[in-house]
């Protein structure tokens, strides 16, 4: 694909990842260990042979600079390629900022028209999917298509969360409703479209609109220049908080998805170099994913533990997920909980607890730099704001903490 380019749309906020969202955008929340959401992204692209690469930042862009640098895990820092950062700027007429997907495409037409691609991608961060972009950029071709978008299976009783659309025979898109309340629609869009240049270009110049699909192309689905690709593989949107909890517990068990360990379709990231997962001779782990410079001196379940997280002697993290550089005091209990980066939970505490109302509800969330003493209590459904220092054991119920 030597005449394809790929913007990717990296610059949002998810309100529904709460916390976890305040320092970074969401193409920058960590996931799996290692990972963070974008080089899923990144990572379908050059496994795809598609090496043009803008990203549109905005949204606290400083920790996904820094983890893009120029690109080189993703073998991204070439000439006549690879990855290009896009943060809003000043012009003659002003500083404004991206007001929504189209207009952050419309701001930077220049760097796509001195691209020279035939065809342009353009790609959300916030759905987590492996996806040979190379099939849909095959379907688009043979259609003949201006347009082609990329169309999952609707997740059982979950139609409003996402834009939904009846699809025909011929791969048209016969409606498109944005989060119903209800609906019998099969197809949930992915946030992956493909346009040929030039349409794509006169779109946005006739049509002022902020939103690439709501505002730009719905008005043109009545024809045949914008197609459905239909994917039926894995994929997930994890823009709220039950989602992204979920999706790292299919991680674990004997049939993981995404699966991270396909030699065919790997997934690169900048890491930093760590000295090995260190178990010390009390420790306990069941079916968890643990990453590298994790010391576990207690009993860890069914948990995803990022690189450099501690958990003290006697302490058990069960149904948790642990960001970089956490400490778990000694003999303190975490369950169904998240814990962002570089949290101190002090010895003795308990945070979280079992869910009585059902799998993807009680969930605990502890904000970025956080500070809790010892025998802290942290009820189930509590939420801690980043950099949040107690200097005594807070005793609140569910909700944000004062």
């Amino acid at each position: 694909m030597k005449r394809v380019a790929a913007f990717v749309l990296a610059g949002g906020r998810s309100e529904g990842l709460a916390t976890l969202t305040v320092p970074r955008s969401i193409a920058a929340v960590p996931f799996a260990g290692k990972f963070r959401l974008i080089d899923f992204t990144l990572s379908n692209c050059v496994n795809s042979e598609l090496y043009k690469v803008a990203v549109l930042t905005q949204y606290a862009p400083l920790s996904l600079s820094a983890h893009l640098g120029r690109g080189e895990p993703w073998d991204l820092n070439r000439r006549g390629g690879g990855v290009t950062l896009l943060q809003p700027y000043a012009r003659q007429e002003g500083a404004r900022w991206y007001e929504g997907t189209a207009d952050a495409i419309r701001q930077n037409l220049d760097v796509l028209e001195t691209l020279g691609t035939d065809r342009v991608f353009v790609i959300s961060t916030d759905v987590l999917c492996k996806m040979d972009y190379s099939w849909i950029f095959d379907h688009h071709r043979r259609s003949g298509a201006q347009a082609t978008l990329a169309f999952g299976r609707v997740p059982y009783g979950e139609v409003s969360r996402f834009g939904v659309s009846h699809l025909d025979d011929q791969e048209r898109i016969r409606s498109f409703e944005e989060k119903p309340a209800a609906s019998d629609a099969p197809w949930a869009f992915m946030g992956v479209y493909l346009f040929e240049t030039p349409y794509l270009v006169s779109l946005l110049r006739e049509h002022p609109g902020a939103n690439l699909i709501l505002d730009v192309l719905q008005p043109q689905l009545d024809g045949d220049a914008v197609r459905a690709y239909r994917f039926e593989g894995y994929w997930d949107d994890l823009g709220t908080l039950p989602e992204y909890y979920r999706a790292h517990q299919r991680l674990l068990g004997d049939d993981p998805a995404p699966n991270l360990y396909d030699p065919e379709w790997r997934i690169y990231a900048r890491s930093a170099e760590r000295s090995p997962v260190l178990f010390g001779v009390r420790a306990e782990v069941v079916n968890s994913l643990v990453s590298n410079g994790a010391i576990i001196a207690g009993r860890v379940e069914n948990s995803v533990l990022s690189p450099g997280v501690t958990v003290g002697r006697g302490a058990v993290v069960r149904d948790s997920i642990l960001l970089d550089g956490t400490v778990i005091g000694p003999g303190s209990r975490v369950e169904r909980a998240i814990i962002d980066k570089n949290v101190l939970v002090g010895a003795g505490s308990r945070i979280g607890g079992p869910d009585p109302g059902g799998p993807r509800a009680g969930l605990t969330l502890i904000g970025k730099w956080a500070e809790l003493p010892a025998e802290s209590l942290i009820e189930q459904g509590t939420v801690i704001p980043c950099g949040e220092v107690k200097t005594e054991a807070p005793r609140a119920p569910g909700g944000i903490v004062p």
